[in-house]
């Protein structure tokens, strides 16, 4: 988190600078997320997620590792809502297909 304190810092960025820091912002929050997700910090991945989902709502990895945490909470409803939204921008991920099949085994 300390690499985003860095990257947040109050500096004078030309709006070429500010691009760069924003996609450095969201790798850096999708690597905390991931890493949450392996320690079981559920509930920290989704706080890194949906402040990605700020700044660009269509980022997959995001709404997949949310999916992925709220499945492990046994979220079901709130994992199939994220898994429809990466379908929904991208009807070919297969990690997300195979996850909404799971979720919705255990929805019945």
């Amino acid at each position: 988190e300390k690499a985003l304190d860095f990257i947040e810092y109050d500096i004078d960025y030309n709006e070429e600078e500010k691009k760069k820091m924003q996609q450095l912002k969201i790798l850096c929050q999708n690597d905390i997320s991931l890493v949450c997700l392996k320690i079981k910090r559920y509930t920290k991945s989704i706080e890194m997620s949906n402040e990605i989902l700020k700044i660009d709502p269509s980022n997959l990895k995001a709404l997949y590792r949310k999916g992925i945490a709220y499945s492990e909470m046994k979220e079901w409803e709130l994992a199939r809502k994220e898994f429809l939204r990466v379908l929904d921008i991208d009807p070919n991920e297969s990690a997300s297909k195979s996850e909404l099949i799971k979720v919705e085994v255990q929805l019945k």
